[in-house]
């Protein structure tokens, strides 16, 4: 299942070693953030210590598990230099006491940044990674829904926001797919608000941005909801969001310029005005990590190409007044784009 990916990296040096934790995941489907891998050729190399070896050696296939030991760098000098390795392909994201350690005692291999080709590999999802994040989104959807029956006076947003995360959990999810948002009234003004204990009031309005985690793969959403009446302008906003987000959806298509992309949305906002209340991109792509490339910004160089799963998520964010998100996670196809999520668009009113 890994062969391709590997022997891409393995054009740019002649072994790779892998240490961020996600990209660990990615290329084994095992959790352990305290490991090592290391591709040479045809030869796969899991570096562990006494913690995990036996569980390593358990679920792991295709790799040669090999103890750590104290001496993590001498471990690794030996591997590379049985493979007769000269170029080592290396993350943008280790430590810099590790990269020095590399510096330092492998003076005879040249050092290369493959993160480019990592992000490029996991941009493009398999079958088997669409459907799992595809359940990811589902769990989502079935708690957004189970949610709504616990949104009284008075709640809290922190009360709310482990409300949601319990539900996720008895849905279906192994974990959340990030730090849950739960914002009332002006808090939702805050693109990324944090959470406190104000108490939920009549006629606020509620932003909810969450996700599941399902066999690793995440998912994420975001809905903006009304307890009580909206105001006319709250209304307006809102309506606005929904249009540029629909237009967004109809106008993405496989192939096509991720900046044209977010320009199509923004040029909605544009023409109402507004624009100057879009504080983010338009959306990011999702798999083991919530936000992975591609980039749907304005600047983005990226190309949004077959089986890519990314988020659109415009919204409108007036200071100390109120904010409107709403998101959703498509997934583009050969001749279409799936939309994966369910969750009611329309205002929600409780």
């Amino acid at each position: 299942m890994y062969n391709n990916p590997m022997k891409k990296l393995l054009t740019k040096a002649d072994c790779v070693l892998i240490k961020n934790p996600s990209n660990l995941f990615y290329f084994s489907k095992y959790q352990n953030q305290d490991a090592i891998i290391i591709f040479c050729g045809n030869k796969k190399y899991y570096l562990t210590d006494l913690r995990y070896l036996d569980e390593a050696e358990e679920v792991l296939t295709g790799f040669e598990i090999v103890d750590i030991k104290r001496d993590g760098i001498g471990t690794i000098k030996d591997i590379l230099e049985k493979n007769k390795c000269k170029t080592l392909g290396i993350e943008d994201d280790i430590p810099l006491s590790f990269y020095n350690q590399l510096c330092n005692n492998l003076d005879f291999i040249e050092l290369k940044d493959i993160s480019g080709e990592i992000r490029s590999i996991r941009a493009i999802k398999n079958d088997e990674e669409l459907e799992k994040i595809s359940v990811a989104q589902k769990i989502t959807d079935k708690t957004f829904i189970d949610l709504l029956g616990y949104i009284k006076e008075g709640v809290t947003e922190r009360e709310l926001k482990h409300i949601l995360e319990d539900l996720i959990y008895k849905n279906g999810g192994e974990d959340t797919a990030f730090d849950t948002i739960v914002a009332f009234g002006a808090h939702t003004a805050r693109p990324h608000a944090h959470i406190t204990d104000q108490k939920l009031r009549k006629n606020q309005l509620i932003k909810l941005d969450f996700g599941a985690k399902y066999q690793g793969y995440c998912s994420d959403m975001t809905r903006t909801i009304a307890f009580g009446a909206p105001d006319n302008e709250q209304k307006e906003i809102y309506q606005t969001v929904l249009s540029a987000q629909m237009t967004a959806l109809e106008y993405a298509k496989t192939g096509m310029a991720a900046k044209d992309l977010y320009h199509k949305a923004n040029e909605y906002f544009i023409e109402k005005g507004l624009e100057k209340y879009f504080l983010h991109s338009l959306g990011h792509g999702v798999g083991v990590n919530v936000h992975e490339t591609p980039t749907i910004s304005p600047k983005s160089q990226d190309i949004l190409k077959e089986n890519m799963a990314i988020t659109i998520e415009p919204g409108l964010y007036i200071a100390k007044k109120f904010g409107v998100r709403i998101e959703d996670m498509i997934v583009f196809k050969k001749e279409r784009v799936i939309n994966l999520t369910n969750s009611q668009k329309e205002l929600i009113i409780i």
